[in-house]
């Protein structure tokens, strides 16, 4: 496929996200599987270029907040981020993978209609090989199960019903910034008062986000090299495991994942306070 037609699906999709209030859901994931299909085969064969110094991180609005609403119990879901790594599935949300690809793919849009061709495309391909590559995928399997075998199509978000998630709140884009925050802080904070300086941990933050860090390691099969390193150091209150235990951020964790920070914070004898949950 051309650039152009790479440039125009980029364009239908950023288009549908911004309207998604005026579709319902099983019409809008069905229209989101054909464009993304589109887009990641498109995206495979975008040239290769060299960027400028320049970034394109536009200001963008999120779109997460009302696809969050639209989706309404069917917004949670099971994944694992590697099917290469034995390790427990995790919870994923179609709203924060649509918001997440929408941004990624609408701030180099914006690059392009200035005039910055090699910029976007540089910018594209490299969100679609890692972040947003990554969320598409996963959110092409979830849509899948969801338009051929769980939600209806006459579904409406203000319908009740069960959903297996639902100790997950509402994530908005404000609480996933403030997370970002709190874990580029324990890296900075690992660096000036422990001596560690956990580059592995700081490329995980930037490249997948603060939530996907953290669900990723709290689902490892051990704890991190970071995490022993903190130990070693007395520093376990730098670690992901104590971070997320503070209450301000009980809504982004399930409780069996607040279960797995207090069983291993107390397993290496942290002495900071704990909270206490059922089953730990």
């Amino acid at each position: 496929m051309s650039v152009d037609t790479f440039v125009q699906l980029v364009r239908e999709y950023v288009t549908t996200i911004d309207r998604a209030s005026q579709s319902q859901p099983h019409e809008l994931l069905s229209s989101c599987a054909r464009l993304l299909s589109r887009i990641y085969s498109a995206g495979l064969d975008l040239p290769d270029v060299q960027p400028t110094d320049d970034d394109v991180d536009a200001e963008v609005a999120s779109p997460m907040a009302k696809l969050t609403s639209l989706f309404g119990r069917y917004d949670n879901y099971f994944e694992v981020f590697d099917p290469f790594v034995d390790e427990k599935p995790v919870v994923g949300s179609l709203a924060d993978d649509l918001a997440d690809i929408y941004l990624d793919l609408a701030r180099p849009l914006a690059a392009f209609d200035a005039g910055r061709t090699s910029d976007a495309l540089w910018t594209w391909k490299f969100n679609l090989q890692g972040h947003c590559g990554d969320h598409l995928v996963d959110a092409l399997r979830a849509i899948h199960r969801l338009v051929h075998d769980h939600m209806p199509p006459e579904y409406r978000a203000e319908e009740k019903g069960s959903n297996p998630l639902s100790d997950i709140q509402e994530i908005t884009p404000q609480m996933k910034r403030a997370f970002d925050e709190a874990m580029l802080n324990i890296y900075k904070r690992a660096k000036a008062e422990a001596g560690y300086n956990a580059t592995r941990f700081l490329s995980m933050v930037t490249e997948r986000g603060g939530l996907d860090t953290a669900r990723y390691l709290l689902h490892a099969a051990t704890v991190s090299d970071g995490y022993i390193a903190l130990w070693e150091r007395n520093r376990l209150d730098l670690t992901v495991e104590a971070t997320i235990l503070d209450f301000q951020w009980q809504a982004l964790f399930t409780e069996e994942e607040r279960r797995i920070a207090i069983r291993r914070l107390r397993e290496y004898g942290y002495k900071g306070k704990l909270p206490t949950l059922d089953g730990t």
